[in-house]
C-alpha cells in the first residue's frame, strides 16, 4: 500500500529562472506511516512563464530510496494533465522530473520509508528569460498576434490565444498519451477507436473488407466513420478528431503522410436504352452534349471531372447535383442523365 504526498489546493510552482528549491512543493518528511503529507508553499501566478518547472525528489539521509517510485500527478504550463514516475534518490541526492510542470497535485509514494523525503523545483527548468521570448516572438509571427498582454493582474491571452488553445492542447494531449502507450503494439490485444473519415463509394468498398479483418486479427479495436468536410481533413488529423482520412490525394499539407490503397478508373454510366450507346464511339464533343449527375457532398466548387474540362477551357452541363456515389445509378437508369 503506497501514501501520498498530497493536498486540498493544488501546488502552483512559481516561475524561477535561475536558483533551485529543494522544499518548494514538500518540506522535508516521512512518507510513511498512515499520514499524508501537505504539499507546501502558497500558491502563485504561472502564466508569465509559460513552460513550467521541473520536480526534484531528494532524499535527507543515507537511505537507499532507487527502489521506492514516486509518482507525480498535476498540469504542464497549458493546463493539461501531466504525470510521471520518478525512482527514489540514493541518500542525499536527487532526482529531477523529466517533464515541466505548472502545478503539481499529487506525489504518491509506492512503498513507504523511513527517511525523510522533500520536493522542490530544480534551477533554471522553467527556461531561460531569452529562450521564453524568442519563443513568444515565433508564435505571435506565426499568428500575427501578441498572443498575451499584461495587464496589473498579470498576463491575460488575447482573444486569439483563447482561439487557438484548445486546438493546442489537443494536439499536446495526443502528443503526451502517444508518448504514454508503449511502443510496441499488439492488435490481437490493442483495445482502440479508430476514427476515419471516409465518403461513401469508399466505404461501400473499403468498410466490409476492414471489418472482417479486424474480426480476425484484432477483435477489441473499434471502428468509427465519418464524412469530413475536405478543407478540414488537415485541422482535425493535426488534432487528433480523425486519425485517418481516405480520399483522393488533394491535399499537400507536408506534415501529413499519403498512402496509396487502391486506385480506380473513370466510366461513364448512362440507362442501358440511352441513344448515345447507338453511337459505335463517344467523343467528346458527344460527353459535353448530355447532361450530367455530379456528386459532392459539398455546396459549391468543381469536382475532379470539372477541375480538368476547366483546365481544357472546358465544361459540362450539370442537370443534378447529389452528395451521394450509390444514388447515382438508380437515378441514372430512370432518366436521360450520365455520371462518370
Amino acid at each position: 500500500m503506497g501514501t501520498s504526498i498530497v493536498s486540498p489546493k493544488s501546488k502552483t510552482l512559481v516561475p524561477d529562472t535561475t536558483s533551485a528549491d529543494d522544499d518548494s512543493i514538500a518540506a522535508a518528511q516521512t512518507p510513511g506511516g498512515a499520514g499524508d503529507l501537505t504539499l507546501a508553499g502558497t500558491a502563485s501566478s504561472f502564466a508569465d512563464a509559460g513552460v513550467g518547472l521541473s520536480v526534484t525528489v531528494t532524499g535527507d539521509g543515507a537511505t537507499d530510496l532507487r527502489a521506492t517510485n514516486f509518482t507525480i500527478t498535476g498540469t504542464n504550463a497549458l493546463g493539461i494533465s501531466a504525470s510521471e514516475v520518478l525512482a527514489g534518490p540514493n541518500g542525499a541526492a536527487t532526482v529531477t522530473s523529466t517533464l515541466k510542470y505548472n502545478t503539481v497535485t499529487q506525489i504518491a509514494v509506492s512503498g513507504g520509508t523511513t527517511t525523510a523525503v522533500r520536493a522542490g523545483n530544480a534551477a533554471g527548468s522553467g527556461g531561460s528569460e531569452q529562450t521564453i521570448f524568442a519563443g513568444r516572438t515565433r508564435l505571435r509571427e506565426l499568428f500575427g498576434d501578441d498572443l498575451f498582454i499584461r495587464t496589473s493582474k498579470g498576463m491575460i491571452p488575447t482573444p486569439v490565444a483563447n482561439q487557438i488553445i484548445k486546438d493546442v492542447r489537443s494536439a499536446l494531449s495526443l502528443i503526451q498519451n502517444t508518448i504514454s502507450e508503449t511502443e510496441k503494439f499488439d492488435p490481437a490485444t490493442a483495445e482502440m477507436t479508430f476514427k476515419i473519415s471516409i465518403g461513401d463509394s469508399s466505404e461501400y468498398r473499403l468498410l466490409p473488407l476492414l471489418v472482417k479483418e479486424l474480426a480476425e486479427v484484432a477483435p477489441k479495436i473499434k471502428v468509427e466513420t465519418y464524412l469530413t468536410p475536405r478543407k478540414d481533413a488537415p485541422r482535425e488529423l493535426s488534432s487528433g478528431t480523425i486519425d485517418f482520412s481516405i480520399d483522393p490525394p488533394v491535399h499537400s499539407d507536408p506534415h501529413l503522410k499519403h498512402e496509396k490503397i487502391y486506385e480506380e478508373d473513370y466510366v461513364m454510366i448512362v440507362r442501358k436504352d440511352h441513344p448515345i450507346l447507338q453511337k459505335s464511339e463517344i467523343s467528346l464533343e458527344d460527353y459535353l452534349n448530355l447532361s450530367h449527375i455530379h456528386i459532392s457532398n459539398r455546396k459549391t466548387g468543381l469536382g475532379h471531372v470539372d477541375m480538368t474540362l476547366y483546365r481544357m477551357g472546358l465544361s459540362r452541363d450539370i442537370s443534378l447535383r447529389a452528395q451521394h456515389f450509390l444514388v447515382a445509378p438508380y437515378i441514372v437508369e430512370q432518366l436521360s442523365l450520365i455520371h462518370i
